[in-house]
This record gives structure tokens, C-alpha cells and sequence, in this order.
């Protein structure tokens, strides 16, 4: 639960339908492309300028947070929580200033709606300072705000975004965090919550960026749903495209459906060298070059202080499967990865024969080659291994579309006694079954299933499922 609350972090920041004028589109085009030290000396510029604008007050507040995920990345990581938490607080205080400054004096749309997103921003800050009830209170009088907007002008498209967050988090929550959410009077709504923010992207002025991103954490972080992510990062790529940030994060998610292609074209056009360590690492292991890959995990060895711990355990996982590729036998298991990582480990280095022709499987589909499915599955004896394959190969049938084919291969995983191949059988099931017509008891008992298992970010994700089957 602190997770999905902390995860506000890219999401309660929101902008609106206002004028906007050459430099205050500079501000947005700095902010967004990885330059937010030359949009923080235009804003200062502005508000000398301007002092009564709560505009640039706002874009402020939203530069900071763009300024502060490079800090946070760049600190050490044992310090990243520590940096996180000390810039939050400034933030805070920020905001309650501006808040104070402009929320008697709002008298146009467009300054109401620059205190609602003061009152967004600072559920944002509240929220990952673990002050619930100050957040819930803030994001309830900002919802207040964009529903007085919303009442004067419907087509006021950027009102939607935190009205959109609203109503998707406290769909979210449960457990006493839920029960004083529902007390403030915030109510939940996922569906509508995600029609809003959508709403915000494809037309919104100011709040584009931020609706795109909230998205893209929505389908991929909380529901683990990569694929309706993919077309708000394109959309945000195309409008800000040196964005280290996002270009990272869209190549992470490319890259655990295995689609290489994509991730190639950003490796070999990153003149401003934007494209990080992992992803090169990862790129190269995908697609059979073992070496280069190798190259790459020796620099991110000796920059390990610098990354989150999830990161460097799946480069070090990457590893692992690397080097029975090129040294031809199993390596010793780094004992500080994740669990999840170890145990997996732990079944598919019995056999690295074995090991290696699901690499060598796996490397050929990356690159399109052909490959006789049974055949290579004949040839394995590990349970694991072979699940690896089907997993593998279901996915490259679902990036073509060919959900029919695909289904049998993740019927087969769902059976496994491994956790994590459980897992994606039964969410790229979901995914089949919302792309194709099955039997409404098919899908309720793989709905059943998730629930069972506790599978909460998929289950969110089953809703288009539970729409279609009537559920």
C-alpha cells in the first residue's frame, strides 16, 4: 500500500488549459528533455518579471520534480531515500508558500486552476512523506477545485488530469488507508479515473507531460501492462525526445517483451548519449552478443553505488546468463540478489546445456529468426527451462498479434509450480483473453486465479477482461 501511494510521485503534478506564450513553451521543452537547470533560470527570470503569475510558481513545482529524479538517480544508493526525502520536504514547503500566496486571490479559471494544482502537488509531497491525511485532505480540495472548473468550462481538458488521479488511487487503496480516504469523501473509480487522465494527454495543453507520464506509470508499474503504455511513450517521446528518463524507462519495458528492434533504433541514434549502461547490457545479451554485453556489465560493475538495487540485481541477473554463454558453465550466483532472481536461478543453472539453447532459442527470435518451436521444447528435460521457452515464444506471438497461437504456450506456464512463470501465465492470459473472444468461464476462472494468488497489479489490469466477460 505505501508503495501505490509513494507511486503518486509522477502522477498528482498537473497542469492546465491556459495561455501559454514562446517562453513559457521553452520552460516545458527544457523541463522535459533533460534540461531543467535551464528551465529553473527561465522560471526565476519569469517570476521576477511576473510576481503575481501563479503560473510560473507552478511550473517551478514541476521542474523541481523533473530536477529532482537526476538528483535522487545520481546519489549513492544508499543515500537515494535520504536525497528523495530531503528534497520532498523542501517541496513541501514550496508549495504551501505558493498555496498561501495565491489561494484568496484566484478570481480566472486559469489562476483557480493553479491553486487546485497546488493542492495536487502537495498530495504528492504529502503522500511521500507518509502524511496520509494531509494528502487525502489536499487531493480532496484540489478535486473540489477542478470540479468547480470543470462545472464553468467542460472543455477546461487539463482539469482532468487530477481529477483523473483522484478518482484512479482511491480506487487503489484499501485497508485503513482506504477506510480515511472514504471518510475525506475521495471515491474510486479505475475506468473513469483513466478515461480522464487520457483525456488530459490527447488534449491538454500544459498537462501533457504529466498525463503521459501517470499513464505510463499506471499501465506498467501498477497494473504491469506494458502494452497500452507503449503509445504514451511514443507520444511523449516524439514531443520531448531527449528525455533521458523516459527514453530509459520505455527501453526497460521494450526490452522485457523482447522487442529489440525498437530499443536498437534509440541505442543507435543516441548522439547525447542518453541510452544508460543497463539497457545496453541488457540489448546486447537479447540479441546473442555476448561480448559486448559484457563490456557493458564490467563499467556498471564499477558505477554499482549509483544504481537502485533493483536495477543492478536485473543487470547482475543479465549477468549471470552471459557468462554461461561465453565462459560455458554456470557462474556462482551473486547471494545478494532478489529472491525471485535466486530462485530462478537456482533451477536453471542445474543444467547449462540445457541453459544455453534456451539462450541461443531466445537470441534467435530476438534477431526474427525462424525456430521450430517443438523441437527445441523436445529437447529439454528442465521444467523450467521449458516454461522459459514457452514464455519466450508466447510473447513473440503476442507482439504479432497471433493471440490464438499464443494461448495454449501460456495455458502450460500457468501450470507451474515457479511462482514467477504462474505469474506470467496468468498475466499475459488476461491480455489474450481481452484481445480475443473465449468462454466467459474460461476467463472467470483465470480471474478467480489472480484473485487467489493475491496477483493485485494484474488483477487492476484484468479490468478490461471483467468488461468484455461481464464478470
Amino acid at each position: 500500500m505505501k508503495t501505490i501511494l509513494i507511486l503518486i510521485i509522477a502522477s498528482t503534478s498537473i497542469f492546465g488549459s491556459v495561455s501559454l506564450d514562446s517562453v513559457d513553451n521553452k520552460i516545458l521543452n527544457y523541463t522535459y528533455n533533460n534540461e531543467t537547470s535551464k528551465a529553473a533560470q527561465l522560471i526565476s527570470e519569469r517570476i521576477k518579471k511576473y510576481p503575481g503569475n501563479p503560473k510560473y510558481y507552478f511550473l517551478e513545482l514541476g521542474n523541481d520534480i523533473m530536477h529532482s529524479i537526476v538528483l535522487v538517480n545520481g546519489a549513492a544508493a544508499e543515500r537515494k531515500f535520504q536525497v528523495r526525502d530531503s528534497l520532498n520536504n523542501l517541496a513541501i514547503e514550496k508549495a504551501e508558500k505558493y498555496l498561501d500566496m495565491f489561494e484568496d486571490n484566484a478570481e480566472t479559471l486559469e489562476d483557480k486552476f493553479y491553486v487546485g494544482g497546488f493542492h495536487g502537488y502537495l498530495a504528492r509531497f504529502y503522500g511521500l512523506d507518509r502524511s496520509y491525511m494531509s494528502a487525502f485532505s489536499s487531493a480532496k480540495s484540489g478535486q473540489r477545485i477542478m470540479e468547480d472548473i470543470l462545472e464553468e468550462n467542460p472543455d477546461f481538458n487539463d482539469a482532468y488530469l487530477l481529477l483523473g488521479m483522484s478518482y484512479y488511487f482511491a480506487d487503489r487503496l484499501s485497508g485503513f488507508i482506504g477506510f480515511v480516504a472514504g471518510i475525506l469523501g475521495l471515491s474510486g473509480d479505475r475506468d473513469k479515473g483513466i478515461d480522464y487522465i487520457k483525456r488530459a494527454a490527447d488534449k491538454g495543453e500544459l498537462s501533457f507531460a504529466q498525463a503521459a507520464i501517470s499513464l505510463v506509470e499506471i499501465y506498467t508499474r501498477l497494473e504491469d501492462n506494458e502494452y497500452p503504455a507503449f503509445p504514451y511513450f511514443e507520444k511523449f517521446l516524439k514531443k520531448f525526445p531527449n528525455s533521458s528518463y523516459m527514453i530509459n524507462w520505455y527501453c526497460r519495458e521494450l526490452l522485457d517483451l523482447n522487442m529489440t528492434e525498437r530499443v536498437e533504433m534509440f541505442i543507435e541514434t543516441d548522439s547525447l548519449n542518453l541510452v544508460d549502461d543497463i539497457v545496453k547490457q541488457r540489448y546486447h545479451f537479447a540479441i546473442g552478443n555476448y561480448e559486448v554485453s559484457e563490456k557493458y556489465w564490467q563499467k556498471i560493475e564499477k558505477e554499482k553505488s549509483v544504481y537502485w538495487r533493483w536495477f543492478y540485481d536485473q543487470a547482475s541477473f543479465t549477468n549471470t546468463l552471459n557468462s554461461v554463454m561465453i565462459e560455458g558453465k554456470a557462474p556462482s550466483v551473486d547471494e545478494s540478489l532478489g529472491d525471485n532472481y535466486k530462485d530462478l536461478l537456482s533451477g536453471i543453472l542445474k543444467n547449462t546445456i540445457e541453459l544455453k539453447q534456451y539462450i541461443e532459442f531466445q537470441s534467435a527470435i530476438n534477431r526474427n529468426q525462424q525456430v521450430d518451436i517443438e523441437q527445441s521444447l523436445n529437447s529439454l528435460n528442465s521444467s523450467e527451462v521449458k516454461s522459459a521457452v514457452r514464455l519466450n515464444y508466447g510473447i513473440y506471438l503476442i507482439n504479432g498479434k497471433k493471440f490464438n497461437e499464443a494461448e495454449p504456450f501460456f495455458d502450460e506456464i500457468r501450470k507451474s509450480q515457479l511462482q514467477l512463470f504462474n505469474y506470467m501465465g496468468c498475466k499475459f492470459l488476461g491480455v489474450i483473453y481481452t484481445n480475443i473472444d473465449v468462454d466467459r468461464e474460461k476467463a472467470e476462472n483465470l480471474l478467480d486465479e489472480i484473485e487467489d494468488k493475491e496477483y493485485e497489479r494484474i488483477e487492476f489490469a484484468a479490468s478490461e477482461m471483467i468488461k468484455k466477460y461481464d464478470l
